[in-house]
């Protein structure tokens, strides 16, 4: 005996019903899910946008210190004045024309020097990032410099609190970059013949092995904080000191494999290491800010899709849902969202029981 299974088709009344249910939820889907997404992408941009230019106002900031410090080194070289600076009483400043970033974004930059003729006249620049619908970004870099020192801003090419750890054959050096001390000339890039062996590195560091520079060249001085030249250790390959052999003492480049340690090729006898280096560091306290989140609070639609039945049938569904029926109290619950170019977002929560 055969038994004989007839699917009855469902009733057209039924798939009625389904179409428009389907219509509705994309209806839904479109009014509420897509602009939220869309507003997402574009406070994501946004976001992304200020980071970018926050980065140019520091940079921006940090050339009116670098501006600063020129013109008090031509100065006090005679080589110019400040008849471009408003002065009032021991106080310079001076407005420079506007830069123009692009995307027509206009960046202007603002120097003040106090005690623009004393010892140690401190600076301060301002940058501001000026936006047509957005709120202008400021950012602001002080320094005190002294207008005695030969050696501009900075009296080492590197200094650290710590330690400096050059492995890997790396090059200090300095070079003339203006043409025969003229600041009207051309800029000269680096070329090894203008090289004048003044590149410096100091470590405030009292600690063996401070300054590591393995195989790395130092084309001029270095500078540790310990009493002893254990402070420096380096390898085969590499020296600190004159860049010209000539100029070195025998003594410093001989027997090298019976140095302690081998190879450590020092110019002593010209003054190249130099011990009990000591510097202060000013204590820098990060401000108390309140961070505000910018981004657009997000609202899940719907969850998982859940199973509905009636009597003449059964399908799936997705549910909408608010903060109170996602999770269960006492149990953590993440969802995954998986974004358009396939990064993964996780959303979790835990609800007190």
């Amino acid at each position: 005996m055969h038994t004989f299974r007839i699917n009855r088709p469902r009733p057209l009344r039924q798939q009625g019903s389904a179409l428009l249910l389907a219509m509705i939820f994309s209806s839904i889907l479109a009014v509420v899910a897509i602009p939220t997404y869309l507003k997402l992408s574009q406070n994501t941009v946004a976001l992304a946008y200020r980071a970018h230019y926050n980065v140019a106002a520091v940079n921006l900031a940090e050339s009116g210190i670098e501006y600063a410090v020129h013109t008090i080194s031509e100065v006090v070289a005679g080589r110019s004045d400040w008849d471009d600076w408003t002065v009032v009483g021991n106080d310079a400043s001076i407005a420079l024309d506007s830069y123009t970033y692009v995307g027509d974004i206009t960046g202007t930059l603002s120097i003040y020097i106090i005690g623009y003729q004393s010892e140690a006249p401190e600076v301060l620049s301002k940058a501001t990032i000026e936006f047509p619908n957005q709120a202008d970004i400021e950012k602001y870099m002080y320094a005190q410099i002294s207008s005695s020192s030969s050696r501009g801003l900075f009296a080492y090419g590197m200094l650290t609190k710590n330690s400096i750890n050059a492995g890997g054959g790396v090059v200090f050096d300095s070079w003339i970059s203006g043409a025969d001390q003229d600041s009207s000339a051309a800029f000269q890039f680096y070329d090894a013949s203008l090289s004048r062996d003044s590149a410096s590195i100091a470590t405030a560091s009292t600690a063996a092995g401070a300054i590591d520079l393995g195989s790395s060249d130092v084309y001029g001085t270095a500078a540790v904080g310990s009493s002893e030249n254990s402070g420096l250790t380096m390898g085969w390959g590499g020296h600190v000191g004159p860049r010209d052999a000539s100029l070195w003492h025998p003594s410093d480049s001989e027997h090298l494999e019976l140095k302690d340690p081998k190879g450590w090729k020092v110019s002593l006898e010209t003054g190249a290491l130099k011990t009990g280096f000591s510097a202060s560091f000013e204590d820098i306290t990060a401000p108390d800010l309140e961070l505000t989140d910018l981004r657009y609070t997000y609202q899940l639609p719907y969850t998982d899709r859940q199973k509905k039945s009636n009597a003449s049938s059964t399908w799936y569904e997705n549910v909408y849902v608010n903060q109170e029926t996602i999770g269960s109290p006492g149990r953590a619950r993440c969802l995954s969202l998986i974004h358009l170019s396939s990064n993964r977002m996780q959303f979790c929560e835990s609800k007190a029981t």
